[in-house]
């Protein structure tokens, strides 16, 4: 059975995996959109508060067959199931 001090580390090393996957998914859909269809500073900046990961996956899939970047950005304002 881990420590109190155990659980605390691991539990401090997932959320660290996750916060890295989920800058890492801002990062790749912020280039992705800007090299397909150009974003002003504050479509920039609304993606890069989005902290679902669900949503974020969902968004980088949609980038490869959207037609506009509002297809894309629309996404991250709905609810993914």
């Amino acid at each position: 059975m881990p420590t109190l001090a155990q659980r605390w580390i691991d539990e401090g090393k997932l959320k660290g995996k996750e916060e890295g996957m989920q800058q890492g998914m801002q990062q790749a859909l912020l280039t992705l959109l800007v090299t397909r269809f150009q974003l002003d500073e504050a479509e920039k900046q609304f993606i890069s508060a989005v902290n679902e990961l669900e949503k974020l996956s969902a968004a980088l899939k949609l980038t490869v067959t959207a037609q506009t970047k509002d297809e894309v950005l629309k996404s991250l304002q709905t609810v993914v199931h």
